[in-house]
């Protein structure tokens, strides 16, 4: 959903396969070739292919000259695509590793809606998706605790660097906590079974597999 809602945005066409901008999400970051960065490149040189109201389009018809035109933007469409794809799945496993590990995390979520929010913003801050903008921390951050106060972080970005789809982000989260909080019974034998090898990666984290058994 976060990556046809940000295609949408940018400017590709409605009905796009979604293996289609998968596949150009992936190959804008790691395009040995160059065929699909090349390819994207020269569609942006056509500024009546992208429609006037996108953020390409629009950008495609600005007059500024520091904007640039063209294939210029390739980095642009490169970022909105990437952050489309890796952050929003990243997040959410990791936030369903989180709450299936310990299930005390669960009933926080399924008490109330603020417990709920202080679940996702504390999973969010313990283990950010996107790690690329190197930080420091001055005292030992690392473990969840939502009874933190205040629940502070900077998963999504702040300042003119915030993130776009950080409205999404958070929809998508609220919607599969509730559906865990649904689906999970909670206590006996019937809890669903975890198998995952955990949180890691550099750069892009999360759970690199998540199999749940019923």
């Amino acid at each position: 959903m976060a990556l046809t809602t940000i295609a949408g945005i940018i400017g590709f066409p409605p009905g796009t396969r979604i293996g289609t901008l998968y596949t150009w999400a992936v190959g804008l970051l790691d395009d040995a070739d160059g065929k699909i960065a090349t390819a994207v490149a020269e569609w942006l040189g056509t500024p009546s292919a992208w429609p006037a109201r996108s953020l390409v389009g629009r950008l495609l018809r600005h007059e500024d000259p520091v904007i640039g035109t063209g294939p210029e933007l390739l980095p642009t469409v490169r970022l909105l695509l990437s952050t489309g794809t890796e952050p929003p799945f990243r997040s959410l496993a990791t936030l369903m590793y989180a709450v299936l590990s310990d299930p005390a995390l669960l009933e926080t979520a399924r008490a109330t809606e603020r417990g709920a929010t202080a679940v996702i913003q504390e999973c969010r801050r313990w283990e950010c998706p996107l790690t690329w903008v190197l930080r420091r921390c001055s005292t030992d951050t690392d473990r969840l605790d939502i009874h933190r106060r205040p629940l502070p972080h900077l998963a999504m970005g702040t300042g003119p660097h915030i993130c776009l789809g950080r409205h999404l982000a958070a929809l998508e989260a609220d919607e599969i906590l509730a559906g865990l909080a649904r689906m999970a019974p909670r206590v006996g034998p019937d809890r669903p079974a975890l198998d995952t090898d955990g949180v890691e990666g550099r750069g892009f984290r999360s759970p690199r597999r998540l199999t749940l058994r019923w």
